[in-house]
């Protein structure tokens, strides 16, 4: 009788370990998700965020319809893409990419012609060194002024 009791007692203890152990390796995963999720709110997407107005060179006023590409600066690799038909500002470009290179193109081309006249394509070499790894975080703002173009239409 003895030896039944201590093998109920062992079995019991064994399957009381075994649903321990996955009840706190669950809490564990949940509280890592929590908190993963909560530092995401705090700080928004880790990563590069390039942000900026377009003006004209010739009197600096605001343009829209501009297109904004972010490249690789052998332009192998379009990391975002936008187009601001109905604004003046681009925003958030590039926002989750990794591993990033230690430069990057920002082309802005005039593809509309809207009511602001005809635009020259800007090439700018960004320096984006400082993304050492995928939680890094770097903001650039660069406004940026177009030339107009006169076309004998």
């Amino acid at each position: 009788m003895a030896e039944v009791l201590r093998r109920s007692k062992f079995k019991f203890l064994k399957q009381y370990s075994k649903l321990l152990v996955a009840l706190l390796s669950l809490l564990g995963v949940v509280s890592g998700c929590k908190s993963v999720m909560e530092d995401s709110a705090a700080y928004g997407i880790p990563g590069l965020h390039v942000h900026g107005l377009f003006f004209s060179k010739a009197d600096s006023s605001n343009i829209k319809g501009i297109d904004v590409r972010l490249l690789s600066v052998d332009s192998l690799t379009e990391y975002s893409f936008e187009s601001t038909r109905r604004y003046d500002y681009y925003t958030r470009m590039g926002a989750d990419h990794y591993p990033w290179p230690d430069s990057v193109r920002l082309i802005a081309s005039d593809p509309y012609s809207l009511s602001d006249g005809w635009f020259a394509e800007k090439d700018t070499i960004l320096d984006v060194s400082e993304l050492e790894d995928e939680w890094d975080d770097l903001s650039i703002e660069l406004d940026l002024y177009l030339e107009p173009i006169v076309r004998d239409d």
